[in-house]
């Protein structure tokens, strides 16, 4: 029983060393030409690990400095809004050991609007949305580690829509192709002109092309001269080369018609003696 009792004593001595060890933030205010700042910042000196390739706020010397994987001050951890000099919002937020969360606001001098979006550990990642002016949406989409991806909606101020798909900052068409696998103009001209029946106007280019090509690979040819034959000699090459056919025409045998006395001739016919 009384090394049930010291094991919770001690789980909850661990636990309130643990919330003390939280860092405790304060307030600092700070005034700019053009804007004020409410920030909160680490109290404790205690030193935090960066990570290189993302950018941290921290507070030093009555400001607030930005840099890229690193720090050499007190880390703004909390709140932070800023305002314009008639103290209306210009922006406000949220930052937890430097880096931006949660969602980001920011807005115009006359009170309207100017965007929205998400951000985690520092990184954009998540919705946004811009608009003008007059508070009309002119942009959103969404934002995958610190870059646009996915479906972006651009609203035109006619009432039009216009749509472009990204993927990871880049446009879908713009994509860059992998090393090795480089596609030559040709190539994909060649796949813009194909045609029904698998079929490609290049094709029948090059097919033109080639009759040229062989054409022009002959030049023996051109250089070759015809001699002109006189008409007779030509008539006598072609009579001996393919001997002309008989034109005469053979009359049909007609049936043999039996012998009689007119057909005989005259000499051969007999006198018959006339009575006296």
């Amino acid at each position: 029983m009384l090394l049930i009792q010291y094991g919770v004593l001690c789980a909850l001595a661990g636990y309130a060393q643990k919330e003390i060890e939280i860092p405790v933030s304060h307030r600092v205010v700070m005034n700019f030409q053009e804007y004020i700042v409410y920030a909160d910042i680490l109290a404790s000196e205690r030193k935090f690990k960066p990570k290189s390739g993302k950018y941290y706020f921290w507070y030093n010397a009555n400001d607030i400095k930005r840099t890229r994987g690193g720090y050499d001050g007190k880390l703004l951890h909390g709140s932070y809004t800023e305002f314009f000099p008639d103290k209306n919002l210009r922006q406000k937020g949220m930052f937890r050991y430097g880096l931006k969360k949660g969602v980001w606001k920011t807005w115009y001098h006359s009170g309207e609007l100017e965007s929205v979006m998400r951000w985690k550990k520092g990184e954009k990642k998540g919705w946004f949305k811009y608009y003008d002016e007059t508070g009309r949406l002119v942009k959103q989409g969404k934002h995958k580690d610190d870059l646009m991806h996915g479906k972006i909606d651009t609203f035109l101020s006619d009432g039009s829509r216009e749509r472009l798909i990204y993927v990871n900052g880049l446009r879908k068409e713009e994509k860059s192709a992998k090393p090795g696998k480089k596609k030559s103009p040709d190539a994909d001209s060649n796949e813009k002109d194909k045609t029904a029946g698998g079929k490609t106007k290049n094709k029948k280019e090059g097919n033109k092309k080639k009759e040229v090509v062989e054409t022009e690979v002959k030049p023996d040819e051109k250089l070759k001269k015809k001699t002109k034959v006189p008409v007779g000699e030509k008539s006598q090459k072609v009579s001996k080369e393919k001997p002309q056919p008989d034109t005469s025409e053979k009359k049909p045998e007609g049936k043999k018609k039996k012998a009689t006395d007119r057909d005989q001739p005259k000499s051969d016919q007999k006198t018959i003696p006339q009575g006296d």
